[in-house]
């Protein structure tokens, strides 16, 4: 007897959906980023709701799993990277400055604290990430892994310099797969995000 066709089928939709994606950068502002560099990277926020899909997820898992990859890939420019989420001693000052230099972002309480405890532990810059989009879908139907709405992302990445409060450069991160195979949309941080983050740090 033959095997059923489905199961090689599905099994190679599987294997090939990290590359089955298309991943886009759109620039807002793009400068050069002279050494030297160190940047802290702020805990990944989400605006609004963007988790969608047909299948329930924890949000706060999702914005951990962003903030390592960040991290991971910051440390590649600069291998002393780290979080900025512990509790700040002195706030960035002044406040206004850089919630006026961010204009027209809206700055959260939490990305001022973070702002503070790069300056005061010897930042330059700061790697604020938003979470715009976290689309999962899954289907166990092989035919239907083909057809209507798959896994995507989009994420807002902004590189703030943090000696005179500016954003020294700005993207949106977005990755669309071509078929839904039953992945996690964080497969979707790959080889294209690392490349456009390190962009963002200016290698």
């Amino acid at each position: 007897m033959k095997p059923p066709v489905a199961l090689p089928v599905l099994a190679l939709i599987v294997a090939l959906s990290p590359a089955c994606s298309r991943a886009t950068t759109t620039w807002t502002v793009r400068r050069a980023v002279p050494p030297p560099i160190h940047v802290f990277v702020m805990p990944a926020g989400a605006a609004g709701s963007p988790a969608a899909g047909n299948i329930g997820r924890d949000f706060a898992e999702i914005e951990r799993a962003v903030t390592a990859r960040l991290v991971d890939i910051a440390r590649t420019r600069d291998v002393g990277a780290i979080v900025a989420e512990e509790p700040v001693t002195t706030p960035y000052q002044p406040a206004a400055r850089y919630i006026n230099a961010m204009a027209p972002v809206r700055i959260t309480r939490e990305e001022i604290d973070a702002a503070g405890f790069a300056r005061e532990h010897g930042a330059t810059h700061l790697l604020v990430a938003t979470v715009l989009e976290w689309r999962e879908m899954r289907t166990d139907d092989p035919i239907g892994a083909l057809v209507g709405a798959h896994n995507g992302l989009t994420i807002d990445l902004r590189l703030v310099r943090l000696d005179t409060p500016e954003i020294q450069n700005r993207a949106t991160f977005r990755n669309r797969s071509h078929i839904t195979a039953n992945q996690p949309a964080g497969r979707l941080l790959g080889d294209a995000f690392r490349k456009s983050v390190l962009e963002l740090l200016g290698q």
